[in-house]
């Protein structure tokens, strides 16, 4: 029970605040003006639009054959990088079996010293 009274008297409090702070605000509010010259949202969109236009990067969009060229290009630069890593893993992995094969431990007659050590 004490709880409905305490939850009322807060509905009631804040409420009576809601109502003072509109009453003080509502005049500021009116004195603007009700709407401003060339900030609509449909001259907004069409200055978004001309910008659009304009820009760089839908001048390259709007022809296909730049914008094949510059995926082309783009993926022979890639192409290439990738063959020229590639070249370099394959020149590093020859040296090291050229090393392990020429520098080996044993040498041809190994065995042959060794059976001769023995007897």
């Amino acid at each position: 029970m004490i709880g409905v009274i305490i939850a009322s008297f807060l509905l009631i409090v804040s409420t009576i605040g809601l109502l003072y702070i509109m009453g003080k605000k509502l005049p500021v509010l009116l004195t603007y003006p009700a709407k401003e010259e060339g900030s609509s949202p449909k001259e907004d969109m069409k200055r978004l639009f001309a910008i659009m236009r304009d820009s760089k990067a839908m001048r390259q969009v709007s022809s296909p054959d730049v914008l094949v060229q510059n995926v082309l290009s783009k993926t022979r630069i890639v192409a290439l990088k990738t063959e020229s890593k590639t070249g370099r893993i394959l020149e590093n992995l020859r040296k090291k079996s050229q090393e392990k094969n020429s520098d080996s431990k044993f040498s041809d007659d190994y065995w042959k010293k060794l059976k001769q050590k023995k007897v």
